[in-house]
């Protein structure tokens, strides 16, 4: 009966992502699911697992696709449209090479990793119109924040996630060795009960969560009079989430790009208070949360001591990893030994019927991850993805210092959150919010360029 509901839900979402006239509102309903639809959710596993996330997507591009002629016009002035075919180009050779896929598999495969990556940065791109779509965006978008950072709030008060056990007992085999790793996120790591609110794990929760409180001091930032209050409330709800989630990587991931935001986007007197204010709540959150206290002293213990007093990842750890992905990125180093490698091949996916290579004790990096299943290829085109980003927001920061700023915050956000833990399922919401600030720029650097035209009457 569970199943039937949420394969209702899937369907209502898809409803309403194809009848929605704006491009803004087919988005801002793909994101909400995103958000509150739990990762391990399944519409269906005949003939191949269709996870809700990539439900989600596909209704998103099959809709765009519909507008065919649109969405080829909009392609061809993307400012990023040589990087994605080049992008796209070097995922096809990766599989189509690859002798353990099926003819099927070997397209299937890359055009999920495609539309669930960099793909993505188009859609959101496509969504936009106005330059006020955003702003129209961001509304359900700050009610989302609130409503996680909520639930997240009780999941760690009452140390209980209901929503997370009735999908893990409902679609997860029982006595598994990934149902063991699910539940166990409900236990206490230590003297840390860690919240995952409507995520999959604390990890997600926490990065979602920092992500959205960036957009949400954007928004702020922007002086909307309309969104003001519930903007002003969304840092606060999308803050808590990182701080509940009590992770190292998401801590330092999230300051970063914070000081990426300020340093771009706000002027000196912000960049004043805000400093203030992000010391005084510190001190507070440091001196009145024990668990708190404990992810910053362990934070700051593995800076200066490579994380040898506490348990988890260290720099020794990272380093036993790097040579086992370097061990097998030289097994095919071109193009790596294939999408999925590490879970059918080293038994990371099926962890109770094969052969694990327990001594890498783990994939944490994107980098490791891209080393042993995509090789040069895939370093190389991921490279080119980021560094053309940053790229372009860099050149826009005199159009738009805040949205530029904001930009360039995400960009350092998943860079730091994926190279210190791997993506983790975060390519969807970074990308999809990355094409809607970059089409929202480009909107505005075309209006600015109509208001400084000199018209005919002073030739």
């Amino acid at each position: 009966m569970v199943k039937v509901i949420f394969v209702i839900i899937a369907i209502f979402f898809t409803l309403k992502i194809l009848s929605s006239k704006e491009g803004y509102e087919k988005l801002g309903w793909t994101i909400v699911g995103l958000i509150l639809l739990h990762s391990n959710i399944f519409v269906t596993d005949i003939p191949i697992n269709l996870p809700i996330h990539r439900w989600l997507i596909f209704s998103l591009l099959l809709n765009e696709l519909y507008f065919h002629r649109e969405f080829i016009g909009e392609f061809r002035s993307f400012p990023l449209k040589n990087t994605i075919i080049f992008l796209i180009t070097g995922s096809l050779s990766i599989a189509v090479f690859d002798d353990r896929l099926s003819l099927f598999y070997k397209f299937y495969t890359p055009f999920c990793e495609i539309t669930e990556t960099y793909i993505l940065i188009f859609l959101g791109y496509f969504a936009i119109d106005k330059e006020n779509d955003i702003e129209k965006l961001a509304k359900p978008v700050l009610i989302t924040v609130i409503l996680i950072a909520g639930y997240g709030i009780f999941n760690w008060i009452t140390q209980q996630n209901p929503y997370h056990e009735l999908v893990v007992n409902n679609y997860i085999p029982d006595g598994t060795e990934y149902y063991n790793l699910l539940m166990g996120s409900l236990e206490i790591d230590g003297d840390r009960f860690r919240a995952s609110s409507t995520f999959s794990s604390s990890f997600n929760y926490g990065y979602v969560s920092s992500l959205l409180a960036l957009f949400s001091f954007s928004i702020y930032n922007s002086g909307s009079k309309r969104l003001k209050i519930l903007s002003l409330i969304g840092i606060i709800g999308g803050l808590s989430g990182t701080v509940l989630c009590f992770s190292r990587t998401v801590f330092v991931a999230t300051a970063l790009a914070f000081a990426t935001l300020i340093l771009f986007s706000t002027t000196l007197t912000k960049k004043i208070v805000v400093t203030v204010v992000v010391i005084i709540t510190g001190i507070l959150v440091y001196n009145n949360i024990s668990s708190a206290k404990e992810t910053i002293d362990n934070t700051i213990d593995l800076f200066v001591t490579g994380g040898t007093k506490v348990g988890g990842s260290s720099v020794e750890m990272r380093q036993t990893q790097l040579k086992g992905a370097y061990h097998y990125f030289l097994q095919n180093p071109i193009r790596g030994n294939g999408y999925n490698y590490i879970d059918n091949e080293l038994g990371w996916g099926d962890q109770d019927n094969k052969q694990l290579d327990q001594d890498m004790y783990g994939f944490e990096s994107i980098i490791y991850q891209l080393m042993i299943e995509q090789g040069i290829i895939g370093l190389i085109t991921k490279l080119l993805l980021f560094i053309s980003l940053i790229v372009f927001f860099l050149k826009k920061v005199k159009t738009d210092k805040n949205l530029s700023g904001l930009g360039l915050a995400i960009v350092i956000l998943f860079l730091s959150f994926s190279i210190g833990t791997g993506p983790l399922g975060t390519w969807p919401m970074t990308m999809l919010l990355l094409g809607v600030i970059i089409k929202s720029i480009v909107i505005k650097g075309r209006d600015l360029s109509k208001k400084n035209k000199p018209s005919l009457a002073r030739i």
